[in-house]
């Protein structure tokens, strides 16, 4: 039928599902109006490439025992072999009530085709395209969850259609997609008919006809990683890795990189020429200040890199193995304030970076705490002296 073919090539352009997915569709639609009439026995449906439909039922006829075993009735708790199982198994009873001029007997299979246009009324039609339609809608939601819950940390670009209570609205393909405030950096502001980048954070399924709600971020960190895979074509490659990403969003961000090939400078990859590939990234931030650090596998040289230009003048720390170890730096004390960032920020971004708690110290408040130590020990050791000349007296 020329029709069905028409609303096959409609729904799949319009809803860009495939053919095979809106054909299935339209069966089962088919089949559930079908169950609905009492008159009618289980019914496949099936439509072929020139839109011809054919519906059949296939009935087997089965000893009472073999229902009840396949129902799970009391006392008939055995499961059926597969090899066992027939097509629309019913007792001589269930079959005369669809065939009731046959002469019916155990084993015995009756197939039975029925015509589309005698079978369903207009009433009936209405209702399977009711159907279609919301099974259409279904397959089209799950459709867009899988698509964007793949893309999950990934970074994607669209265009504002709508502010709402101060989140943007971003329609992406196939779908729109919501930037709430929370999401945003400080200070920034789009208007409609903007582009905008920002990394898929979450898919959350929602209970109203309005579809999947894809929520995006421009402030976590994956921002600063994806950015920075798009703009330098050696961390898309394999030779530059993106060792850990720590964020402050609107303020200030750093990298740790590191190259697998001796003759690629890892900061100067993600720099560029004139600093070009770091300028993109952060004109894309609204100016948010980048870091770039040279990653190490040892700590304290990974550290020095960090404080940089900050002169490290020690480095304790317990474990490095241990990720809760506290990794402690000496600094100048001209450099202390610098080092430690509007309300110790840059502290904590380094913590992060460095995956170890940190704290910095000044050289002075150092050699405080090692005189006290001293001290400490001499007075530990006059004790023990003291004791063991007392012990000695009284032997």
């Amino acid at each position: 039928m020329k029709e069905i073919l028409a609303l096959i090539k409609i729904l799949e352009k319009e809803n860009r599902l495939d053919a095979g997915t809106v054909t299935e569709i339209l069966e089962k639609s088919i089949e559930a109006v079908a169950r609905k009439k009492e008159e009618l026995p289980p019914i496949k449906a099936r439509i072929d490439e020139e839109g011809n439909i054919t519906m059949e039922s296939t009935i087997t006829v089965c000893p009472e025992d073999y229902i009840a075993r396949l129902r799970g009735e009391d006392g008939f708790e055995a499961e059926i072999p597969e090899e066992e199982r027939v097509e629309n198994p019913m007792t001589i009873q269930e079959a005369k009530r669809y065939y009731p001029d046959a002469d019916l007997e155990e084993g015995d299979q009756i197939t039975q085709y029925y015509n589309y246009d005698e079978t369903f009324g207009r009433i009936d039609v209405q209702t399977i395209k009711q159907i279609t339609s919301q099974k259409i809608k279904e397959a089209k939601k799950n459709m867009i969850l899988n698509e964007y819950r793949d893309k999950i940390g990934d970074l994607v670009s669209g265009t504002i259609v709508r502010i709402e209570h101060g989140s943007y609205i971003v329609e992406l393909e196939h779908t729109e997609a919501s930037l709430p405030r929370r999401e945003q950096l400080p200070r920034e502001h789009f208007k409609v008919g903007e582009r905008l980048k920002a990394v898929v954070c979450d898919v959350k399924e929602e209970d109203d006809r309005k579809g999947p709600r894809v929520i995006l971020s421009r402030a976590v960190p994956a921002m600063i990683r994806r950015l920075f895979e798009i703009e330098v074509p050696e961390i898309y490659d394999g030779i530059v890795e993106i060792k850990s990403v720590a964020r402050v969003a609107g303020s200030r961000s750093k990298i740790a990189v590191l190259s697998h090939d001796p003759k690629v400078d890892c900061v100067g990859a993600c720099v560029g020429v004139r600093g070009a590939r770091v300028k993109s990234v952060v004109q894309e931030i609204n100016n948010e200040k980048v870091d770039i650090v040279r990653w190490s596998d040892d700590l304290e040289t990974f550290v020095k890199n960090a404080l940089d230009p900050t002169e490290l003048l020690q480095f304790y720390c317990g474990d490095e193995d241990d990720e809760n170890a506290m990794a402690v730096a000496v600094v100048p004390d001209d450099q202390y304030v610098a080092t430690l960032g509007i309300k110790g920020q840059n502290v904590r971004m380094i913590s992060k970076l460095v995956g170890h708690p940190f704290s910095v110290i000044t050289h002075s408040r150092a050699m405080e705490l090692e005189a006290a130590e001293e001290a400490e020990e001499a007075e530990a050791a006059g004790e023990a002296g003291e004791n063991a000349g007392e012990q000695e007296d009284q032997e």
